[in-house]
């Protein structure tokens, strides 16, 4: 059972730029980027726009900057391009406050035609209807008032092309407005009022009729589409306030202000469901319309005239709207399991891939997007080789020599960055060396508290053994994630063993300072421990494993064979490599199972041996399963390759002790066990754990010993 030794071949993926067929990016401006490795959420989105019916809403789920959001909003375009252009909205209002409006809907661009005419119609009327004033009352024309109201009226309305509901309700609205009209200068007939009273008169009536345009779709040339950034009830469904009219005390007529989805009528309309989960009453009021398709307003109080009038008899409006919702998994997945009504009006799921496969049509078309990146950012164009480059680090991106990163937010960021380094040299295009330059300035900002750690190992604050062999200590591989800042490095594991009943002690956990995940690993290798010894067991054992200074907390078990290694080595009292360093997790049968952040890991522990000095026996120790994830830095290929550095792979723990111990296991090619050669590692372990035993029967058979432990988490 052997580890196996990588080739720097083995280490990175590495594009050549001919591969691409282009010199640089100036020559793919006129070629399309479409749906790039999408085409599964492209086919959802496009059948759930085409469906009409209720309930098949969109969710878009994916990576913040995997194009969602813009890939989708020139979806919504082109289909609303080939739609009907939806009507105006009108609201009319009349007199008093108790008078119900009346919504009047309109072919698109006739609302400002009736609006401006309606208001021509009150400003000419009043001079028209007073040339009829006469002092002598019995000389008043009454007949023809009636009929130059009637044919102001009659021109706007002829001028409409309405249906018949529509003008019914318009017919209504001004004969209501006309019989106002006359009503009022009856009145001023008896009380013998003069010309002036009549001008008054006549301009309040009149101005107590308004038309409201809340929707105008003038400008359309096909069907609405919204796009919310930040939604609100009010900037959603829309509001009603009740201006104050100077000098008086009272509120003027409702004023209404339309609403997105009011303004998406016929249309498409893009939410961000982070927005509708941050505010409760945003949350119920889109659930109200989900359920009615029917958008109530509300009056907005004003701070002059706190207690203003609600809008009419809650005046409910009809609104036809395809609302695509924007959010992630968590909150996909959240959602389905806590409000499965909500998400019935969603059923068609919108799944934008984190990550792409490796192919050249994808290459291509990754290419394309990076051309049209620098034209409307307008950046340096990029080079093949810096292309390519780019597209070497979105693999680094989802950490797989098979797949790039289908996020290219992160690609943009790094284009931009290194255009700057470009610029800096005055450069006309942007090569390698400018990706290289842009991706040092990077970690030169963010990898502070990396050399901080590296220079308190050098310094001998944390102990780190580099070279020579130490029974029962061994390095770790871990990552610290803060903040932005992300790097891996190295922790010293250590295991204590002795004659006992209390088993195997994880002292992080019993301080409470390891996660579930950890605690798992643990119990794990214990399990497989247990197992490799069955043959003699009870097992008289009692042992401790810990990583030294470690003051922050540990989480995930890809350091579950380190530990598994330590503890071997005290129990077998055997040293074991410092120089090569381990990660891997572990199941009950000894295979070892691939673990995350790999490159992180390894160029973590490699800068730190090139500033203690590289010695050609430091290396690393990784699950065979991680190889296809290995995308590291040229610097560590350049080492790897020059044999001062090494990485070896492993399928099974028994291979990497074999490495570390230069010892063979005793493991048999059958894996049965029944005792293990005197010679191997597991024999060494057997031998002392036959010892343990027979000094814990001595024990027994003179006083009987009270074992202390720490309590366990749920006894505290």
């Amino acid at each position: 059972m052997t580890v196996s030794l990588l080739q720097f071949s083995d280490l990175r993926v590495t594009i050549q730029p001919e591969s691409l067929g282009f010199s640089d990016t100036t020559e793919l401006l006129q070629q399309p980027t479409g749906w790039i490795g999408q085409e599964r959420a492209e086919a959802a989105a496009r059948y759930g726009l085409l469906v009409k019916q209720p309930g098949y809403h969109l969710f878009v789920l994916g990576e913040h900057g995997s194009g969602r959001c813009s890939l989708l909003q020139q979806l919504l375009i082109e289909m609303a391009a080939n739609q009907p252009i939806p009507p105006d909205l009108c609201v009319l209002h009349r007199g008093c406050a108790e008078n119900k409006s009346i919504v009047l809907y309109l072919p698109a661009g006739q609302g400002r035609t009736f609006q401006s005419a309606f208001w021509r119609m009150t400003k000419s009327l009043p001079a028209s209807i007073l040339a009829y004033f006469s002092d002598d009352v019995s000389a008043i024309q009454w007949n023809a008032i009636k009929a130059l109201v009637d044919t102001a009226f009659s021109e706007i309305q002829s001028a409409l092309p309405l249906a018949q509901d529509e003008q019914l309700r318009l017919s209504a609205f001004f004969e209501r407005m006309q019989a106002e009209i006359v009503a009022c200068l009856s009145i001023l007939q008896h009380k013998q009022s003069g010309k002036s009273d009549w001008w008054v008169v006549l301009n309040n009536v009149l101005s107590a009729h308004r038309i409201n345009l809340i929707v105008d779709n003038a400008e359309l040339s096909g069907a609405p589409v919204i796009i919310e950034q930040n939604s609100t009830v009010a900037s959603l469904l829309g509001y009603v306030d009740y201006p104050l009219v100077e000098e008086k005390s009272q509120p003027s007529l409702p004023r209404i202000t339309a609403g997105s989805l009011l303004k998406a009528n016929g249309g498409f309309i893009m939410l961000h469901v982070s927005d509708l989960l941050e505010n409760d009453a945003l949350w119920i009021k889109l659930r109200h319309f989900l359920r009615s398709q029917k958008i109530s307003l509300e009056g907005h109080a004003s701070l002059s005239f706190p207690y203003a009038p609600v809008f009419p008899e809650s005046q409910l409006f009809d609104a036809d709207v395809k609302i695509v919702l924007i959010g992630s998994r968590d909150e996909y997945y959240g959602l389905q399991e806590d409000e499965a009504e909500f998400m019935q009006h969603f059923r068609v799921k919108v799944d934008f891939h984190k990550s792409l496969q490796a192919t050249q049509p994808i290459y291509q078309a990754s290419s394309v997007l990076v051309a049209k990146i620098c034209h409307e950012a307008q950046l340096p164009h990029f080079s093949a080789a810096a292309v390519a480059r780019l597209l070497e680090e979105s693999h680094r991106t989802v950490e797989h020599q098979k797949y790039l990163s289908a996020v290219f937010a992160d690609t943009k960021v790094l284009m931009i960055e290194s255009a700057g380094q470009c610029s800096a040299r005055h450069g006309s295009l942007v090569e390698v060396s400018d990706i290289e330059a842009a991706l040092h300035a990077r970690d030169f900002r963010h990898n502070d508290l990396e050399l901080q750690i590296q220079q308190s190992i050098l310094d001998g604050e944390i102990l780190v053994a580099l070279s020579d062999a130490q029974v029962g200590r061994l390095n770790a591989l871990t990552q610290i994630e803060w903040g932005e800042c992300r790097f891996g490095t190295t922790a010293c594991i250590t295991a204590r063993t002795f004659p006992g009943e209390d088993g195997l002690l994880n002292i992080v956990r019993e301080v409470d300072m390891s996660g579930p995940i950890h605690d798992k690993g643990v119990l794990i290798l214990q399990s497989y421990l247990s197992a490799l010894f069955a043959h003699i067991a009870p097992l008289a054992l009692s042992a401790s494993v810990v990583f030294e200074q470690e003051y922050a907390g540990i989480e995930g078990d890809s350091a579950a064979c380190a530990e598994f290694y330590v503890l071997l080595s005290s129990l077998a009292n055997t040293p074991l490599k410092q120089g090569i360093a381990v990660t891997g997790a572990m199941n009950q049968y000894g295979e070892v199972l691939p673990i995350g952040a790999i490159n992180d890991k390894i160029e973590g522990y490699f800068r730190l041996c090139v500033k203690a000095g590289l010695t050609g026996e430091q290396g690393v120790l990784i699950p065979q399963a991680n190889r296809q994830h290995l995308v590291l830095h040229p610097d560590v290929v350049a080492a790897v390759k020059a044999g001062v550095f090494t990485i070896h792979t492993m399928e099974h723990v028994m291979q990497g002790l074999e490495l570390l111990s230069e010892l063979p296991s005793g493991m048999s090619e059958s894996g049965r066990v029944a005792g293990y050669p005197l010679d191997t590692i597991l024999g060494h372990v057997q031998r002392s754990l036959v010892a343990f035993r027979r000094a814990c029967q001595m024990t027994q058979h003179g006083h009987k010993v009270e074992h202390r432990r720490f309590p366990l988490r749920t006894e505290k």
